[in-house]
């Protein structure tokens, strides 16, 4: 078995992945048997990864238009200056992929309605009507699906409507259109995280569809796709997906930084040795790399007084959950949100902010590989660029963390993927 690629009908359809950030969907579609075209990121470290992997990788090798500079892009100046070009893809590619920025639509963060990033989702309908692809597949938090201010989709007093069901008018004159929620425990990532995705079929095409035809359309694949990558049903934990990278009674070695990583500062990280057996997400994770340690493995320097705070939370507080405000206050967290794994339960949703998940037997925030595990991205997968960034800069700048946290996971991403190459194939 291909542990790389879905052994599942896949299809040599080709997409086009629009504010691709490190890769997640890419990589996911690519696994999938798909072909990719090009993708499009304006943020520089994102894309110093997405080019690390897909560009100049040694396993995947997008296709790259020649009018097109492999650069980090606005996708306002990419439909401004490359609008011709971009007509030109018409009848070349299937897909349309993508997920516009959400920090103005997630309950997890400060919900904005005036963010300027939440109409990054009408670029993305500008392009598909330039390229007018078979399909569109759309990714973002469950709060695009939400009006502002209410907790429907439309809200009936005030009149104000969700950003999907934005999406929906503009897509549906040539689109069908659904969507459904997706909780990614379900296909083999050891996290769960909910959410949101929208499926666009053009019109011109022959396609019956019934009632929630996109929720139908990925659970049919579930099963299969499982299967295929040697998984059960059962969800898989915390421990299972990064148990191999516990510190334990590992010596501690310093960590040697690449050229991207933006610090001379001194940073250990414990000694890797990879375990003579694996268990079946681990083998995903580690295949192909014959023993070489993962990247990314660099460990975070606490002061003492934080991992004796960090110690008395593993001590003293519930698995899994997020602390209450009684607890914090005793505890003098000022942060609101801070959730120590359980290990036998899949990791909850992992973010942009390193310090919101607590390792769940080690007195430390997480690796950037332990939360890249969590996500499912393997570790041949390179990540390029600071590691973590603050204050005024975690607008303009995108470190690893943040990468990680901000993608969908790939095997979310694969799964979605194998479900699209059959739909694809069935329209002729």
């Amino acid at each position: 078995m291909d542990l790389f690629h879905s052994n599942l009908a896949p299809t040599s359809g080709t997409f086009v992945d629009l504010f691709a950030g490190c890769g997640g969907l890419t990589l996911g579609l690519l696994n999938a048997g798909w072909n990719g075209h090009f993708g499009i990121e304006v943020q520089e470290d994102a894309f110093a990864t997405y080019s690390a992997n897909f560009i100049d990788g040694r396993r995947y090798s997008l296709e790259w238009p020649s009018w097109l500079a492999k650069r980090p892009w606005d996708i306002k100046k990419l439909l401004t200056e490359h609008e011709e070009d971009l007509r030109r893809l018409r009848g070349k590619i299937d897909l349309v992929c993508g997920g516009p920025p959400c920090q103005g639509f997630s309950f997890s963060g400060q919900r904005n309605s005036r963010d300027p990033r939440n109409q990054m989702f009408r670029r993305y309908v500008d392009l598909v009507n330039l390229v007018q692809p078979k399909l569109l597949l759309l990714e973002n938090v469950p709060g695009f699906n939400v009006a502002h201010g209410s907790s429907a989709r439309v809200d009936k007093k005030s009149g104000k409507r969700s950003y999907a069901e934005k999406l929906r008018v503009l897509l549906e004159p040539t689109y069908v259109f659904d969507d459904c929620l997706i909780r990614a425990s379900r296909f083999g990532v050891p996290q769960v995280r909910d959410r949101y995705f929208a499926i666009g079929v053009r019109r011109d095409l022959a396609f019956e569809q019934g009632e929630e035809w996109a929720a139908k359309l990925i659970e049919g694949v579930r099963d299969d796709f499982l299967e295929d990558k040697g998984l059960r049903q059962k969800p898989i934990s915390a421990k299972q997906a990064i148990g191999d990278l516990e510190i334990k009674s590992r010596p501690l070695v310093r960590y040697r930084p690449d050229a991207t990583c933006g610090t001379r500062a001194v940073f250990l990280e414990a000694k890797y040795s990879s375990p003579r057996q694996l268990n079946s997400f681990l083998k995903l994770m580690r295949a192909d790399l014959n023993g070489q340690p993962p990247s990314s493995r660099r460990l975070p320097r606490h002061k003492e007084d934080i991992r004796e705070r960090f110690q008395l939370i593993l001590n003293t507080c519930r698995r899994g959950k997020t602390l209450d405000s009684e607890t914090r206050e005793r505890l003098g967290l000022r942060k609101l949100r801070i959730v120590p794994l359980d290990e036998n339960e899949p990791a909850r949703t992992v973010t942009t902010l390193p310090d919101d998940l607590l390792h769940y037997s080690e007195p430390r925030i997480l690796t950037v590989r332990e939360c890249a595990r969590l996500q499912s991205f393997p570790d041949w997968f390179e990540f390029h660029g600071k590691y973590t960034t603050g204050g005024h800069r975690r607008k303009t700048e995108c470190p690893r963390y943040t990468q990680v946290g901000n993608a969908v996971p790939p095997m979310v991403a694969e799964a979605w993927g194998v479900a699209l190459g059959r739909l694809i194939k069935s329209l002729g």
